[in-house]
């Protein structure tokens, strides 16, 4: 097996575990499984963290001069294109970090405010994926915040009545938080 096989091989394998992780993690969701929630979140950070550490190997790996193959003349400006699953950071490793930006900030928070808190929370797990943009033009990573507040108001970890703008944590949240923090 060749060395770009070899990697593609065990990213593939990688990305494969992490997406059966999210399956999971979601229907511990609908479940409202605590336990479950936290396990599937684990996992998928040690994942998210094997993941990049082969991305990091692979590019420092490089291939001999023979084996590289030509480049290929482009035909034509690259279009948008979806990012292949696993690539950026998964909305289960936003959680705990939404819930600690809005305990910090009292229980709830303005949508930018909480989400730039995130931001600065996440720093470190975020990857260059993370950083990119989608199409409608917002960083990525931000508008993974969105969806994953979404995803946790319907889980019952934040108030789905709260005002336009403002996020909310419940009680249902603040235990969430305060079982994962001990």
């Amino acid at each position: 097996m060749k060395d770009e096989q070899a990697f593609e091989t065990l990213l593939a394998s990688v990305t494969e575990a992490l997406n059966r992780s999210l399956a999971r993690h979601s229907a511990a969701a609908s479940r409202g499984d605590l336990k479950a929630l936290d396990a599937e979140m684990e996992l998928q950070r040690r994942l998210v963290g094997a993941r990049k550490k082969l991305e990091a190997l692979h590019k420092a790996w490089p291939l001999p001069e023979a084996e590289k193959p030509a480049p290929r003349p482009k035909k034509r400006a690259p279009r948008a294109t979806r990012l292949g699953r696993g690539q950026k950071t998964p909305d289960a490793a936003y959680v705990l970090p939404i819930l600690q930006a809005l305990d910090e900030m009292g229980g709830r928070g303005r949508a930018p405010d909480v989400v730039d808190r995130v931001g600065e929370i996440m720093a470190g797990d975020l990857n260059e994926h993370d950083r990119g943009k989608v199409r409608s033009g917002e960083v990525r990573w931000r508008n993974t915040a969105h969806w994953t507040r979404f995803d946790m108001v319907q889980g019952g970890l934040l108030a789905a009545n709260s005002r336009r703008g403002t996020w909310e944590i419940t009680d249902a949240g603040r235990a969430y938080l305060r079982e994962r923090e001990k």
